[in-house]
């Protein structure tokens, strides 16, 4: 398979995945409005781009929130139960926390009173990959969700004579160099 054609097979597979990910988020946003017309009448939903949270109460904009990240990666069960953890925070008020209040309106709401969720998923949509170069091998370092301003001034920690070999990379071209069907000359590293 040639480079060119492996990218269209991305692309378009690309388009379907989006698809769907859109009319997920649609269904959870309706299912949030919902929620929120049967519990909390006069507040509104919307999704953030965290990462690191499912969801937030925003008492003062009166605003339920949920990540679009992990709304799109989990389930509708996972959603519900997100969306009706914060519910509770709204009802309980601000100031209330995880406390006996709040556990009390989640056994009403129907749910678990569980302070945090462990998603059954992993958020691995790296747009860049941090490699270092070897010669004519790369080694993983991590991967990132914004693109790193330079890496020509990152060693790697206690290893100062790694200075200068750190590059970036798209992720999609570190896996397919990764699996064998793009060269190393083909990567565009950048440092």
């Amino acid at each position: 398979m040639t480079v060119a054609s492996r990218r269209s097979t991305v692309d378009s597979n690309r388009l379907v995945a989006a698809d769907a990910q859109q009319s997920k988020l649609r269904s959870v946003e309706m299912l949030a409005d919902s929620l929120l017309a049967r519990h909390l009448p006069g507040w509104q939903f919307a999704f953030n781009r965290q990462r690191r949270t499912l969801g937030l109460c925003r008492y003062r904009e009166r605003r339920i929130e949920l990540s679009r990240h992990h709304a799109a990666a989990g389930n509708m069960a996972q959603a519900r139960a997100t969306l009706l953890h914060e519910i509770a925070h709204a009802l309980a008020g601000p100031g209330t926390g995880h406390g006996p209040k709040w556990r009390r309106i989640m056994h009403e709401l129907g749910e678990t009173p569980e302070v945090t969720a462990r998603p059954d998923y992993a958020l691995n949509d790296y747009r860049w990959a941090l490699v270092r170069r070897n010669g004519d091998t790369l080694h993983w370092i991590t991967g990132r969700y914004r693109k790193p301003r330079q890496c020509a001034h990152l060693a790697l920690r206690g290893q100062p004579d790694t200075l200068g070999t750190v590059y970036y990379c798209a992720y999609e071209d570190f896996l397919a160099w990764s699996e064998g069907t793009l060269a190393l000359h083909q990567l565009h590293l950048q440092q």
